[in-house]
């Protein structure tokens, strides 16, 4: 038992407090769902602004003085799950904010990290402790309800703040579900929401612990709303 209240905590250590098969944790950061981080010192770094021109074309606009980093950065989600996979990998960027990039200096590279080296803030690990608690009694069942404005949502017992984009998305999903035909289009979905993401993780990236108890992905970009085919429409009573 640790004498001392700590900002984060290794990977390894979480997990093996938590009982979760590395499987488990593998899923949750290539999703998205779990941010991981890794501890530097005075590690030089490009950050700035970004504006999308194109597609694939991103111009990039640095902040005047180079930055050095010491403390907690957190890590992509692509490179988070190279380091899970395969032990270690070589990272050239780490996670910004919206319309921002941090980059490791050019001279500074490689910068290769370690499953060992992996982190997890404290608030982090709140999260994943919640929906742990929360699998076990999550069945699929006659458990959803939503707001007017579907800004808030139960499912299973649990409560869940959207904001106005997510909320739309979450609405057209519980309606395709009422109809009988809950698979719906990522980008359709998004379209229609009148979000500026390009996918349905970024959207509702404010909401990665509780989006694996809220929606369902085929893995090929259709999404349906996480509850019993056999939903209780309007004026009608769910058979028995």
């Amino acid at each position: 038992m640790s004498l001392i209240e700590k900002e984060y905590f290794t990977l390894a250590e979480v997990i093996e407090s938590l009982g979760m098969p590395w499987t488990d944790v593998i899923y949750l950061a290539e999703n998205g769902h779990l941010r991981l981080s890794v501890l530097v010192f005075q590690l030089p770094v490009d950050c700035g602004f970004c504006e999308q021109i194109s597609d694939d074309d991103w111009d990039h606009f640095p902040y005047e003085d180079p930055s050095h980093l010491t403390g907690l950065v957190d890590l992509g989600d692509r490179d988070a799950h190279m380091i899970l996979k395969n032990g270690s990998a070589a990272v050239e960027h780490f996670k910004a904010k919206p319309k921002e990039y941090c980059s490791i200096a050019e001279r500074a590279r490689p910068q290769t990290f370690k499953k060992e080296d992996l982190l997890l803030r404290r608030s982090e690990r709140t999260q994943l402790e919640s929906l742990i608690k929360a699998k076990p009694s999550a069945k699929r069942g006659e458990t959803f309800t939503h707001s007017l404005s579907y800004r808030e949502v139960t499912i299973n017992g649990i409560t869940i703040n959207l904001g106005p984009r997510q909320a739309d998305v979450i609405r057209q999903l519980h309606e395709a579900a009422l109809a009988g035909n809950p698979w719906r289009n990522g980008k359709e979905l998004l379209k229609n929401a009148s979000s500026e993401s390009n996918r349905m993780h970024d959207l509702f990236k404010s909401k990665r612990m509780e989006w694996p108890l809220l929606v369902d992905s085929d893995g090929r970009g259709l999404y349906r709303l996480a509850i019993s085919d056999r939903i209780e429409r309007p004026g009608k009573r769910a058979k028995k």
